[in-house]
C-alpha cells in the first residue's frame, strides 16, 4: 500500500512538472514572436500572474523591447508580481522616450513603495494647467500625451475589477452582462468557500473570453491545485489572452504545490 502511494505521488509530481514546462513554453512562444508586438505584450502581462524568479527575469528583459506597449506591459507585470528586486530597472524606465512607459513606471514604483516617482504622478495629475511646469509635462507637452496615457491605463481605473489591461476592459464594455460576470468572478477570488472554486471553474468556460480570463486569474490567486485539470486545457485556447493566462495560472498554482 505504501509503495502504491509513493508511486502515485511521484506520478502526480511528474505530471505537474510536465504541465509547468508546457505552460512556460506557451508564454515563451508568445514572448519570442518578433512580428507581433501585441502578442508579446499580452504574454508579458501574463508573467505578472505567473511570478517567480523566471517570470521576473523575463519581464525585466521585455523592458528593452522595441515596442512601447510591450515595455508598458513589462512594467505592469513587475508591479503585479511585487518584484521589488526590479525597482532599479523600473526606475530606469522613467527616462523612457515614450510617455506611456514613463507613467506606467511611475505607477509601478508607487505601488512597490518607492516614492521617487512622485514628481511624474504630480505632474500628470495637474495635467496641462498653466502652473504645472513639471519635468514630465515639460518633456511631453502635447495633449496627445495624456490621451495616450488614458487609453492605455484609464480603462482599468474606470472599469475594474482588478487592474486589467485596456483591451480586456474594452471587451467587457461591449457586453454589460459580461462585465457583471467578470466583477462577480473577481470578487469570488477572495471567498474561502470551496463552492466558489466550482463556480470559478464554470466561469472559466464563459462565452466571453474576458470573463474566462478573470475566472482563470481568480483560480490562480486562490492557488486552487485541484483546478489544474480544468485550467490546463485552456493553454491551447484559440484566444491568446486566455491561453497566456491559463499558462500563467498553471505556473502560479504549481509553484505553491512544489514548495
Amino acid at each position: 500500500m505504501g509503495r502504491i502511494l509513493i508511486l502515485s505521488l511521484l506520478c502526480i509530481g511528474a505530471i505537474a512538472q510536465d504541465r509547468g514546462a508546457e505552460a512556460w513554453k506557451v508564454l515563451e512562444d508568445g514572448l519570442s514572436d518578433e512580428r507581433n508586438s501585441e502578442r508579446r505584450a499580452r504574454a508579458v502581462l501574463a508573467l505578472g500572474l505567473a511570478g517567480g524568479v523566471k517570470g521576473r527575469k523575463l519581464a525585466e528583459g521585455s523592458l528593452s523591447d522595441a515596442n512601447p506597449e510591450v515595455r508598458v506591459a513589462a512594467v505592469q507585470a513587475l508591479a503585479e508580481m511585487d518584484a521589488r528586486a526590479a525597482i532599479p530597472k523600473i526606475k530606469a524606465a522613467l527616462d523612457d522616450e515614450d510617455a506611456g512607459v514613463v507613467f506606467a513606471a511611475a505607477q509601478a514604483l508607487w505601488d512597490l513603495g518607492d516614492r521617487s516617482s512622485r514628481g511624474v504622478l504630480t505632474d500628470v495629475a495637474l495635467g496641462e494647467r498653466s502652473g504645472s511646469g513639471g519635468e514630465f509635462m515639460g518633456k511631453y507637452r502635447k495633449r496627445s500625451t495624456l490621451i495616450k496615457i488614458g487609453s492605455r491605463q484609464g480603462a482599468s481605473i474606470l472599469l475594474g475589477p482588478f487592474s486589467m489591461p485596456f483591451f480586456m476592459a474594452a471587451e467587457l464594455m461591449k457586453d454589460h452582462g459580461a462585465a457583471a460576470r467578470a466583477v462577480a468572478a473577481d470578487a469570488l477570488a477572495e471567498d474561502r468557500d470551496p463552492r466558489s472554486i466550482k463556480t470559478l471553474e464554470q466561469a472559466a468556460f464563459d462565452t466571453n473570453w474576458a470573463v474566462r480570463v478573470t475566472a482563470l486569474r481568480a483560480l490562480a490567486h486562490r492557488r486552487a491545485g485541484g483546478s489544474i485539470p480544468t485550467i490546463a486545457p485552456a493553454m491551447y485556447h484559440s484566444n491568446e489572452t486566455v491561453r497566456f493566462t491559463a499558462a500563467a495560472a498553471v505556473i502560479r498554482i504549481g509553484a505553491k504545490r512544489a514548495r
